[in-house]
C-alpha cells in the first residue's frame, strides 16, 4: 500500500512540476498556489520515503535480531544439553491418560488428579513424563489400580529409577512382583526396593533379573514378605556363582526344585533311611527355606557316606574355569556313586556352591535384611541429582512441563476446531465421491500442465544448448568486426589477415586433397557396406540388450545415416568448400570484406528461407532483396490505394538531387564520366576504359614509357574553409606499358586503390565541414 501511495505522490509531483512550467508566465497567485502544493507533495514524498527506509531498516534489524536470538538459543541448548519440546507431547500424554481411564474405569476427576500427580513426580524425581505414565499403565495392568495405591508406589518408583538408572518400567514390574508374589504391602515397598537395589549394587544381579526370579520361584519355595525376598535374593546370588548367566542360574535352581520333590529322590533317601519330606518340613519349621533345608539334608547324608566328599566339593568350587569346574564335580559324582542323589547335572551345578558355601548363604540373607532398613536409595538419589547431566535433564523436564501446560490448555480449542472442520471435510469427500469425473478431469488437467511445463523446460534446454555455440560464434565475429572497424586496428590486422589467408589457402589445398581421398574411399566402401547391412541389423538387436551395446548402436547408427545420406552431405560440404574458395580467391580484401559484411541476420534469413522452402514457400536469395521487394510492394500498394501518394513519391524523388546539392553540397549530375560505386551520395569522375583484347594497345597509352614515380592524377579541388558546396572531381590517368595482355585487371586494381584514397579524403573533408559549422 505504501508503494501505491508513493507512486501516486510521484505522479502528482510530476503533474505539478509540468503545471508550474506551463503557468510560469501567468499571475503570481496561481503560481504561488502551485508552488505551495508542489512543496507539500514533495515533503510528503520525502516523509514517506524516510518512513519506508525506517521500516525496511527496522525489518532488517528484526531479522538480524531473530537470527542472533535463534543462534543464542541453539548455542544455549547445546551448552545445557536441552532440546525444543516435542510438539506432540501434549497430545501423546493426554491420549495416554485417556487410555488409562478407559481400561481402569476412571472418572475424569481421578484421571486429571493422576495426570497432575504424574507431572509433579516427574519434576520432583527427574523422570520423563511419558516414562512415568508408562510405568503407571504397567502398574494398572498388574492389578494396582486405585489412586491411593498409585500415590504410594509411584514416588518410590520414580526416585529409585533416578538413583539406580534403571527404568521406571523395571521398578513398576518389581512392585507388582513383590505385591502379588511376596505379598509385601505398599508401605513396605520402600524396604523391598532397598534390598533389590543393594543386591544389584553389590551382588551383581540386576533388578530385572531379581524380578524374574521372584516371579518364577516365590510360589514354589513358599517365600513371603521381606524375609522371603532376602532368602530368594541370597539363593540367586549363590546360584550365580556356578552359572554363566542369570538365565542358566534360573534353570539350575528349577532343576534342583524338580529333583528335590521327585519320587525318585524320595526313594533314594528312603533307601538310605532318611524321610526326605519329613526332614524338609522340620527344617522349614525352624526358619529355613527349601534350598537351605535341602542343602543341609544333603550335607549331613554326605558326611555319613564319606567326610572327604565335602572337602573335595569345596576344592572343586575353587576352580575358576566353569567348564573345568563342572568336569571336576562330575568326576566326584562318578567316583562316589552320587548320581542317584543329585539326579542330573544341573541339580549338581546348584547344590555344589550351596554345599561349598553354606555359611555364605546365611550371611547373604542377613545382609539383605539389614540393607532393607538402610537409607541407601535416598543417599544415592541425592548424589545422583548433583550430576550435571541430571541437572540439565531437570531443565529439559521443566521445559517439557511448560509445553504440557500450554498444550493442555489449548487442547479444548484445538478439539473444537477439529470437530468443526471434520463435517466439512466429510461433506467435501462425499461430494468428490459423487463427482469422480470432475476429480479425474482436474487431475488430468494438472498432469497435462505438469507434463507441458516439463516438456517446455526440456525444449528450452535443448534450444539453449543448440544456441549457445552460435551465440558464442556471433559474439566472436562481432568482436572481431568491432576491432577491425577501429581506425588503428585495421593496419595492425592487415598483416595478420595476410598470413591467415595464406595459411588457410594451404590448409584448403590439403583439405581438398583429403576430401578427394575420402570420396574415393567412400565409393569403394559403398559396395562393402551393403554386404554388412544385414549382419549389422542382427548385431544391433543383440547390442540393444546392454547399456554399452546401446552406446555402440548409437555410434553405428550415426555412421549408417552418414553412409545412407552421403550424397546430400557431400553436396553440402562441396558447396561450403566452393564458398570458402570464393572468399579466399579475393585475397586479403575478400576475407576482410566477408568479415565486415557478415551479420547474424543473414544467417537467420538463410535458415528461415530454408524452412519456408521446405514448406513450399520460396523466398528471395538474399535478405536485402527480400527487404527491397517488401518496400516496393508496400509502395505499390499505397500508390494503388491512394493515387495522390504517387505524386508525393515522385516529388520526393525529384527533390532529392536538389536537396543533396543545396544542403550537403554533393553534385549527383554526371560530368562526362561514369558514376563510380562505392561512396554513398558522391559522384566520382573516374572513367574506366573497357577491357582490352589480347595484344591490343591501350588508347590511353601515349608512349611505352615507364610510369613516373609520382601520380599523374590531377589534384583534388578542396576549397579551404569555404562555406559553399563541396564539388569533388575524380579524374585519374592510367598509363599501361607493354602489349596490354592483362591491362583490364591492372587498371581496375589501380582504380580500386585510388577510390579508397578518395573515400578517406572525402570523409576528412566532411568532418572538417561539420567542425566548422559548429564553430
Amino acid at each position: 500500500m505504501a508503494n501505491d501511495i508513493m507512486t501516486q505522490l510521484q505522479a502528482r509531483n510530476e503533474t505539478l512540476t509540468q503545471a508550474i512550467a506551463r503557468n510560469g508566465s501567468r499571475n503570481a497567485r496561481q503560481l504561488q498556489s502551485l508552488s505551495t502544493e508542489h512543496e507539500k507533495i514533495t515533503r510528503l514524498t520525502q516523509q514517506l520515503t524516510a518512513s519506508a527506509l525506517r521500516r525496511e531498516e527496522n525489518s532488517n534489524r528484526r531479522e538480524a535480531l531473530l537470527t542472533e536470538t535463534r543462534t543464542f538459543i541453539s548455542q544455549m541448548g547445546k551448552l545445557l544439553l536441552v532440546e525444543q519440546p516435542d510438539w506432540r507431547l501434549p497430545f501423546e500424554f493426554q491420549d495416554g491418560m485417556v487410555n488409562m481411564a478407559i481400561k481402569n474405569d476412571m472418572d475424569d476427576d481421578t484421571r486429571d488428579a493422576l495426570s497432575l500427580n504424574l507431572r509433579d513426580w516427574s519434576l520432583d524425581f527427574n523422570q520423563d513424563q511419558l516414562a512415568l505414565q508408562d510405568a503407571a499403565t504397567t502398574m494398572m495392568e498388574g492389578g494396582i489400580r486405585s489412586l491411593h495405591e498409585l500415590n504410594r508406589y509411584m514416588p518410590d518408583i520414580a526416585k529409585a529409577a533416578t538413583a539406580t538408572r534403571d527404568s521406571a518400567q523395571t521398578w513398576a514390574q518389581a512392585a507388582i512382583s513383590t505385591r502379588n508374589q511376596l505379598h509385601i504391602a505398599p508401605q513396605a515397598f520402600h524396604v523391598a526396593q532397598t534390598m533389590l537395589a543393594d543386591v544389584a549394587k553389590n551382588g551383581g544381579v540386576s533388578v530385572a533379573d531379581q524380578t524374574l526370579w521372584i516371579e518364577r520361584f516365590a510360589a514354589r519355595t513358599g517365600a513371603q514378605g521381606t524375609e522371603g525376598l532376602a532368602e530368594l535374593a541370597a539363593t540367586q546370588q549363590i546360584a550365580m556363582q556356578n552359572a554363566p548367566s542369570a538365565a542358566a542360574a534360573e534353570d539350575n535352581f528349577a532343576h534342583f526344585l524338580h529333583t528335590t520333590f521327585s519320587r525318585k529322590t524320595d526313594n533314594w533317601f528312603a533307601s538310605q533311611g532318611v524321610d526326605l519330606r519329613g526332614s524338609l518340613l522340620e527344617h522349614q519349621q525352624n526358619g529355613m527355606g527349601v534350598a537351605q533345608a535341602m542343602a543341609h539334608i544333603v550335607e549331613m547324608q554326605l558326611q555319613k557316606m564319606n567326610p572327604l566328599i565335602l572337602d573335595q566339593f569345596k576344592q572343586a568350587m575353587k576352580i575358576d574355569d566353569l567348564s573345568a569346574r563342572a568336569d571336576a564335580l562330575q568326576a566326584l559324582v562318578t567316583q562316589f556313586n552320587l548320581g542317584e542323589m543329585f539326579g542330573d547335572r544341573q541339580t549338581l551345578d546348584f547344590l555344589a556352591p550351596m554345599l561349598a558355601n553354606s555359611g555364605e548363604f546365611q550371611q547373604l540373607k542377613t545382609s539383605n535384611m539389614q540393607a532393607g532398613q538402610s537409607t541407601m536409595l535416598d543417599s544415592d538419589f541425592t548424589t545422583r541429582m548433583s550430576s550435571p547431566l541430571e541437572q540439565t535433564k531437570a531443565l529439559q523436564l521443566a521445559l517439557n512441563d511448560l509445553w504440557l501446560t500450554v498444550g493442555l490448555q489449548l487442547m479444548p480449542a484445538i478439539g473444537d476446531l477439529a470437530e468443526s472442520l471434520t463435517p466439512l471435510i466429510r461433506q467435501f469427500s462425499a461430494w468428490l465421491r459423487d463427482n469422480p469425473a470432475l476429480v479425474q478431469g482436474i487431475a488430468k488437467f494438472i498432469g497435462a500442465i505438469w507434463l507441458f511445463n516439463g516438456a517446455l523446460s526440456v525444449l528450452k534446454l535443448g534450444a539453449n544448448l543448440v544456441a549457445s555455440p552460435i551465440i558464442r560464434l556471433i559474439d566472436l565475429f562481432l568482436k572481431l568486426k568491432a576491432r577491425l572497424a577501429l581506425s588503428g586496428a585495421i593496419g595492425k590486422a592487415w598483416n595478420a589477415l595476410k598470413g591467415l589467408g595464406g595459411g588457410l589457402s594451404r590448409v584448403g589445398g590439403w583439405l581438398k586433397g583429403l576430401g578427394r581421398g575420402f570420396l574415393q574411399l567412400g565409393s569403394r566402401l559403398k559396395g562393402l557396406g551393403r554386404v554388412f547391412m544385414t549382419l549389422g541389423r542382427w548385431v544391433l538387436r543383440f547390442l540393444l540388450m546392454t547399456p554399452l551395446g546401446r552406446i555402440i548402436s548409437v555410434i553405428v547408427g550415426a555412421v549408417l545415416l552418414i553412409y545412407r545420406y552421403f550424397e546430400p552431405i557431400k553436396k553440402f560440404f562441396l558447396g561450403l568448400w566452393e564458398r570458402i574458395k570464393e572468399i579466399f580467391a579475393g585475397g586479403v580484401l575478400g576475407i576482410t570484406a566477408f568479415i565486415l559484411d557478415w551479420s547474424p541476420l543473414g544467417i537467420f534469413y538463410k535458415a528461415f528461407a530454408g524452412l519456408m522452402s521446405w514448406l513450399g514457400i520460396d523466398l528471395p536469395a538474399s535478405f536485402s532483396e527480400f527487404g527491397g521487394k517488401m518496400i516496393s510492394s508496400l509502395v505499390n500498394s499505397l500508390v494503388k490505394a491512394f493515387p495522390v501518394l504517387g505524386e508525393v513519391f515522385s516529388k520526393i524523388k525529384s527533390y532529392i538531387p536538389d536537396w543533396l546539392k543545396k544542403v550537403i553540397g554533393i553534385s549527383v549530375e554526371p560530368q562526362g564520366a561514369a558514376i563510380m560505386p562505392g561512396v554513398a551520395g558522391m559522384a566520382l569522375a573516374g572513367p574506366v576504359p573497357p577491357p582490352l583484347a589480347t595484344g591490343a594497345k591501350s588508347p590511353v597509352t601515349p608512349s611505352p614509357l615507364s610510369v613516373p614515380p609520382k601520380t599523374a592524377a590531377k589534384p583534388l579541388i578542396l576549397p579551404p574553409r569555404a562555406q559553399g558546396n563541396v564539388q569533388v572531381h575524380f579524374s585519374p590517368q592510367v598509363t599501361v606499358q607493354g602489349n596490354g595482355a592483362n591491362a583490364a585487371g591492372e587498371v581496375n586494381k589501380v582504380l580500386a586503390l585510388n577510390k579508397h584514397q578518395l573515400e578517406k579524403l572525402i570523409n576528412d573533408v566532411m568532418a572538417q565541414q561539420q567542425r566548422r559549422g559548429y564553430a
